[in-house]
């Protein structure tokens, strides 16, 4: 070898080598073999070695450091010659040397007496069976000294399985369990005080629930500390929500800073001292009974104006009734000022419900608390809905004395929660109506397309084409149904765009006054600088002459009357949409309708939008208008209200999103469609009815149309896998299999991206509209459907996909 570090270059760069040279005989003559090896290999595999040796040097220094500081240490007992292998921590917790290697019975003696029997056990179960521990005994060192130890074993096996030792760690836990015991001491001092301070302590934690309390603060309220304990405050003593105690809890939460405050407790006629600490875990609440403190310093004045300060009525009665305070609040409650109500019966004076009085009452007394809602009267007779609450006052020990009640005003509430009750009442009508019209027009779809294929069939003079017109209209006046009944269920097509009403309102005059009659004048009102409205045209005027013909009628006992229409630009505040449930904040194109007809009372007014909720003579309406003019609104964004009264007319104004472009000066038919005529290429059908499926390829065969049939999703999409040719997806939206008719578009035009697609549905499902909105790239035919639609719509999209492939 030819010593030296050797440098050999190739294309790659630089790389290591070794150089070998002998003598040899080449051809008769002497020559040198040099022989050129490449180290990259070994080399980088000697750097590897050596770093790893220093990890792992510095691993076990790190070890030992960890060792020695956390007390903590190994060993091992091979169990063919029956020695313990200690690790150097190991020996130093037993204050032995290192390197000490007992056998195994002289490492069980170092254990106290009392665990040798534990410890053996222990050890032989995981010697035998492999059974792992971990357990806390005490030792005796070498030199005599009672210690703590955890000491952990582990079975160690061969390949084939069998144990061939135990291994394990072991650990000085003394100043650990010295700390513990303290802790203990330490407690068991502190529950002995707490107990017998002479004020009450409780402790809170972040979320006010109750973590501890004293035997005194348990008995100045009255109540079982174990009742208390894990209870959130304000749920244990509702009573002090929206008082100087809650007050002070709040600040000393937000601020950790001690508040203090004196509280008159209502339920037991007491004061209570109150001082409030910021604590680790939460609040610290030490309190006293001050009541006869109180009394002495004559502030039982002060009390009544506190409770006048109350947002609530509160009175206190006797055992016979008769009442003994009486608070500002209730003298705007009731209109009994306090000189006349005090001595007076109190179910005599406000005229309670004497049923629920009674069982108020004997409540009261037997248990000491009540709450419901009671109905009483005004001094001038009207009746005041309110939520009751009432508590015992002792006088003396527990000789009761008083009766404290506390009455809040509920109407505000119970108008809201009728509210409430009635919105639910019409989205659970909606629903249900929405979905038995889809299936409507799914058999309506059947019927208009047999009726079509009868007509074509029949000559011209049969004598039965009479009567399939008849059915044919009626089936019609059918699918009208159904979209009124889809306008409700706010689950119809929807093609906003931005609308210029003034002008709309303006086009439909001429028919409105025809609509009307002569004796019905007409006015209209245009705001100033009307905004434009994101509304669908068409339904707006479906809309508005909805409301026209309403007013119409309302005018008929009369025989004249005035209507007005009016457009406004408003702005609804927060202030307003509060009390008004799916109303939000912002600008609207107010359209109001105004008669001077018969008006309506309060609950039919409540009832108004209800479908098929009529205050017409029967047959002069479906009570499907006002439904679909709120189905309308609503699925618009908007917001609908009606004002009316017996004889003074009914306005009902709607309140439709202002648009955030202009108006459209040109407003065509969106979906407008070519002529109607058939074609020769081949529609992939996907319908889950039936019927349905059967009489759409019927009217597409007659229309020239090759036709494929799958009935869902999932079997359509394995037919354009297998490769089946076809121009055009023809396919319902709403199919059982896991599969919507978008889902299936969406998966087909990604298959087949030069594919025409056509949806149809008995109304606009998520997966076609967005929030009830057409998409524009998405040609919809509605169910029920005729045979020159079908042909239209799918000429439509055969049309667009043509264009789009260019």
């Amino acid at each position: 070898m030819i010593p030296g570090d050797w440098r050999h270059i190739r294309k790659s760069g630089v790389f290591p080598v070794e150089i070998r040279a002998s003598r040899i005989e080449f051809a008769g003559r002497p020559a040198a073999l040099i022989v050129v090896r490449d180290l990259s290999e070994t080399t980088a595999l000697r750097a590897e070695n050596q770093a790893l040796a220093a990890r792992e040097a510095a691993n076990a220094t790190l070890r030992r450091i960890a060792g020695r500081t956390a007390r903590l240490g190994g060993w091992r007992v091979d169990l063919i010659d029956r020695r313990c292998l200690w690790s150097d921590e190991t020996a130093a917790i037993h204050e032995e040397p290192p390197g000490t290697s007992p056998s195994v019975d002289e490492g069980i003696a170092y254990y106290a007496p009392e665990w040798r029997d534990r410890i053996t056990a222990l050890f032989t179960a995981c010697a035998e069976r492999g059974e792992p521990y971990d357990e806390v005994l005490e030792i005796l060192t070498a030199r005599g000294r009672r210690v703590w130890v955890r000491t952990i074993g582990e079975a160690e096996r061969a390949a084939d399985g069998a144990i061939v030792a135990v291994r394990g760690a072991f650990q000085d836990i003394s100043e650990l369990m010295a700390a513990r015991a303290e802790a203990e001491r330490t407690a068991e001092r502190l529950r002995h005080t707490l107990s017998s301070i002479k004020e009450g302590l409780l402790t809170l934690d972040q979320h006010w629930r109750v973590t501890s309390i004293n035997p005194e603060a348990a008995r100045l309220v009255r109540r079982e500390a174990v009742e208390l304990i894990g209870a959130r405050i304000q749920d244990a003593f509702p009573e002090i929500v929206g008082t100087v105690v809650e007050a002070a809890y709040r600040s000393v939460s937000e601020t950790r800073e001690k508040s203090a405050c004196q509280y008159f407790w209502p339920p037991h006629g007491v004061w209570f001292d109150v001082n409030v600490y910021p604590s680790v875990e939460g609040m610290t609440v030490v309190y006293r009974d001050i009541t006869t403190q109180k009394e002495a310093e004559g502030l039982l004045a002060w009390q009544a104006a506190m409770l006048d300060e109350a947002q609530d009525a509160i009175m206190v009665r006797g055992l016979d009734n008769r009442i003994l305070y009486w608070n500002r609040n209730a003298e705007r409650l009731y209109g009994f000022t306090a000189a006349a109500a005090i001595g007076a019966d109190a179910a005599d004076l406000l005229g309670a419900d004497a049923a629920i009085f009674r069982e108020a009452d004997a409540a009261v007394r037997a248990t000491g608390r009540w709450s419901g809602r009671i109905a009483k009267t005004h001094k001038n007779g009207s009746v005041v809905r309110l939520e009751n609450r009432l508590s015992l006052i002792p006088a003396h020990g527990d000789r009761p004395q008083s009766i404290l009640a506390i009455d809040a005003d509920i109407a505000d509430r119970l108008k809201l929660e009728a509210r409430v009750e009635q919105v639910n009442r019409l989205e659970a009508v909606g629903q249900l109506t929405g979905g038995v019209a889809h299936d409507f027009n799914n058999l309506l779809t059947v019927i208009l397309g047999a009726a079509d294929l009868m007509a074509e069939a029949l000559p011209p003079d049969a004598s039965l084409r009479e009567m399939l017109d008849i059915s044919r209209n009626a089936a019609e006046r059918g699918a009208e149904l159904t979209r009124r009944l889809l306008a409700f269920a706010r689950r119809q097509s929807l093609a906003p765009q931005p609308t210029d009403l003034a002008r709309r309102v303006a086009d439909m005059t001429p028919l409105i006054k025809r609509t009307l009659g002569a004796e019905i004048d007409l006015e209209v009102v245009r705001g100033g600088g009307l905004w434009p409205a994101e509304v669908d045209p068409g339904e707006f005027e479906n809309a508005l002459l909805n409301l026209c013909l309403n007013a119409r009628d309302a005018m008929e006992a009369d025989g004249r009357g005035r209507l007005t229409i009016e457009t406004a630009n408003t702005v609804l505040d927060e202030a307003y949409c509060a009390g008004v449930e799916d109303c939000k904040p912002g600008r609207y194109v107010m359209v109001g309708v105004s008669d001077t007809g018969e008006g309506m009372a309060p609950e039919a007014v409540a009832r108004a939008f209800e479908p098929f909720f009529t205050t017409k003579a029967v047959s002069k309406g479906s009570g499907l208008g006002l439904s679909m003019v709120w189905g309308f609104v609503k699925q618009s964004g908007g917001h609908v209200k009606i004002y009316s009264e017996p004889g003074e007319g009914t306005t009902v104004r709607l309140y439709l999103p202002r648009a955030q472009s202009a108006a459209r000066s040109l407003l065509g038919d969106p979906a407008a469609a070519p002529p109607a005529i058939g074609g020769s290429e081949m529609v992939l059908l996907v319908e889950d009815d039936a019927m349905v499926r059967a009489q759409a390829a019927t009217l597409l065969r007659k229309l020239g149309y090759g036709v494929i049939e799958a009935c869902d999703g999932p079997r359509a999409l394995a037919l354009v896998r297998g490769g089946v040719a076809f121009d055009v997806l023809f396919t319902d939206m709403m199919m059982p299999g896991g599969m919507n008719g978008r889902e299936l578009a969406e998966a087909v035009v990604a298959l087949r991206p030069g594919a025409a697609v056509l949806f149809t549905t008995g109304y606009a499902d998520s997966a076609v509209a967005h929030q009830g909105r057409l998409d524009p790239d998405a040609p919809l035919l509605s169910k029920p459907y005729r045979r020159h639609e079908l042909a239209s719509r799918l000429r439509l999209a055969l049309t667009r996909a043509q264009a789009r492939a260019g």
